[in-house]
């Protein structure tokens, strides 16, 4: 049988951020769940009038990540952990 656990909540290290045309500014996103994960897909929508995703970076606990910022106003990330999970090696 599959199992699959959802990601409880997203959130972010910023609750509001100022800036000016052209600036760049960092946001992580933290990913908050009860119950043991080995990966995240998140999408996450936002104004491309207002906003530009120019990278994507993995982090400490899921240092394997693939994105997709080619569709403006739309991010998407999977995110795997490093090594073993579980009794299978992640692969990417």
């Amino acid at each position: 049988p599959v199992s699959a656990y959802a990601v409880n909540s997203l959130s972010f290290d910023k609750t509001s951020i100022n800036g000016n045309i052209g600036q760049s500014i960092a946001v992580k996103v933290n990913v908050n769940a009860d119950d043991a994960i080995n990966s995240a897909d998140v999408k996450l929508k936002y104004d491309f009038n207002t906003l530009q995703v120019v990278s994507v970076e993995p982090g400490d606990f899921f240092p394997i990540i693939t994105n997709s910022i080619s569709t403006p106003g739309t991010l998407f990330i999977g995110a795997l952990p490093e090594g073993t999970v579980g009794d299978r090696k992640s692969v990417v």
